[in-house]
């Protein structure tokens, strides 16, 4: 924590010491000795600022297919692809700076030239594709530098379709150091045909890939090889009740266990019937009771 404390102090020092390095730089640049320098350098970037920008953005699309590669390369590998594909990306945007800067200086492009494509005065045509192509260069390098902003985005593709400008880019910018200005030599044609092929092996590649991938993963539909057979005995079809039936159930007998048998019980005696007084007496006799007279 303390070093950490004591190495803040020092990136003002830094900075001073920097730009101390600039003002000595431009001071020695007005001197004979730095304009000759500086004329070589200027002469430099001229010739080659636009071939190293193409070459530059030729292996940063090369590398950036590559780095897709998960057949043959390891993780390592695709880690280490993908810190050149940022470098030289960074190298060609530096490069196309370069190159546009000494061509307004030079008076061969305007000011407006670099903004709007195809309003040159001459070579119209080809200095309108090299701005396109500075352009899809320029927004390729931006999302490619805000990429982890497109995390959390809810359309991933849209990344996808500003990052692959580079695709669009670079065949144009084949076409605008091809065709103007100087006519370019022999080496720097025969770098650009093998950039050309080295890229459209890698796409080819990616696009078998993905679409490898695609089939794999999407279900194959049945054909008439793949159906079942039927068999040449169709069974019956099974009947379903759809009307609830009673169902009778068997009365419940009891079963007693087995065992010696029963006698059965005798009926008891019935005993005679007695009958009362009133039965045996005759009507006279019970009317003579009711009225109180003596038969006797």
């Amino acid at each position: 924590m303390a070093n950490a404390l004591r190495s803040r102090p020092g990136r003002p020092s830094g900075r001073r010491a920097l730009a101390a390095a600039v003002v000595l730089l431009l001071a020695a640049a007005f001197t004979p000795p730095g304009e000759h320098v500086l004329g070589l350098c200027h002469r430099l970037l001229d010739f080659y600022a636009g071939v190293f920008c193409l070459v530059a953005l030729s292996v940063t699309v090369m590398a950036g297919l590559a780095a897709t590669d998960r057949l043959v390369l390891l993780v390592r590998h695709r880690v280490l692809l993908q810190a050149a594909h940022r470098s030289t990306a960074s190298a060609a945007v530096v490069f196309l700076g370069c190159h546009v800067v000494v061509k307004v200086m030079e008076a061969h492009a305007g000011v407006l030239d670099v903004v709007l494509p195809f309003l040159a005065s001459k070579h119209t045509a080809v200095i309108g594709l090299g701005t396109l192509s500075g352009y899809g260069l320029a927004a390729a390098a931006w999302t490619g530098a805000i990429r982890g902003r497109f995390a959390d985005f809810a359309h991933p593709w849209v990344w996808r379709v500003v990052h692959s400008c580079a695709y669009l880019a670079w065949p144009m910018a084949i076409v605008h150091g091809l065709t103007s200005g100087r006519s370019a030599a022999t080496w720097v044609t025969v770098s650009y045909v093998v950039c050309v092929l080295l890229v459209g092996a890698g796409l080819l590649v990616r696009l078998s890939v993905t679409w490898g991938r695609r089939l794999r993963t999407t279900p194959k539909a049945q054909t008439t090889g793949s159906l079942p057979r039927i068999p040449a005995e169709i069974p019956p079809p099974v009947q379903r009740r759809t009307v609830r039936e009673p169902v009778q159930v068997a009365p419940l007998t009891t079963v007693r266990p087995a065992g010696p048998p029963v006698a059965p019980r005798a009926a008891p005696p019935v005993a005679p019937r007695r009958r009362k007084a009133f039965e045996t007496v005759s009507d006279d006799e019970y009317w003579a009771v009711l009225r109180g007279e003596d038969l006797r």
